[in-house]
């Protein structure tokens, strides 16, 4: 169920997108944070779907050229650092 929800998320950010693929994640970050506004969440005080959502995919590329560009070229920062500090570390489980 995951993998076709981000295949979804994944097609739909393509499709939509012209031009500089990076320039159009930057945009669809600040305007992720446009809409979080003066909250410190999408949720308000505390994080909601959205929220997590959206911290989970980019927790899935962080590490990357990709999610280090984003951090310097967007204003989602503050954000990331105000959920991975309310989320905690991941929770993922590795097989051995």
């Amino acid at each position: 169920m995951l993998d076709l929800m981000m295949n979804m998320l994944c097609h739909a950010v393509l499709c939509r997108a012209t031009g500089d693929l990076r320039e159009a994640l930057y945009g669809d970050a600040n305007e992720f944070i446009a809409a979080v506004g003066s909250k410190p969440f999408m949720g308000g005080d505390k994080p909601n779907l959205a929220d997590l959502a959206m911290f989970g995919v980019l927790s899935a590329i962080r590490g990357t050229d990709t999610y280090n560009d984003l951090v310097l070229n967007s204003n989602i920062g503050q954000w990331l650092s105000r959920m991975a500090q309310t989320v905690g570390d991941s929770a993922e489980v590795k097989h051995e």
